[in-house]
């Protein structure tokens, strides 16, 4: 909501009137606002569409990110503060090039 708030709406128009190419038309949000524009699904519909498939990539990208052992997940919410959450930061890279 927030990037349609901010014109993901009229970027997509904008693309989609103009000479584009076809791939960059498939990225998540385009194609499914196309279908707006196009008239062959209401806003209502194409955002719902956009959502679901959004929410999807995001749990794809998780669950491979959740694989590597190589990334360490940093808590923001855990941390008292900015500096405490430097300094974790700061230990893992320290760890992981010692």
């Amino acid at each position: 909501e927030q990037m349609l708030e901010q014109g993901l709406l009229d970027e997509a128009k904008t693309l989609f009137n103009s000479d584009i190419s076809p791939t960059a038309m498939q990225a998540i949000g385009y194609k499914e606002l196309a279908q707006a524009i196009e008239g062959t699904q209401t806003l209502a519909e194409a955002v719902e569409t956009l959502k679901q498939k959004t929410r999807r990539y995001a749990k794809r990208q998780l669950t491979w990110l959740q694989r590597d052992e190589r990334i360490h997940w940093l808590e923001p919410d855990a941390c008292e503060d900015e500096k405490t959450l430097f300094q974790s930061a700061l230990a893992i890279v320290r760890n992981t090039f010692s």
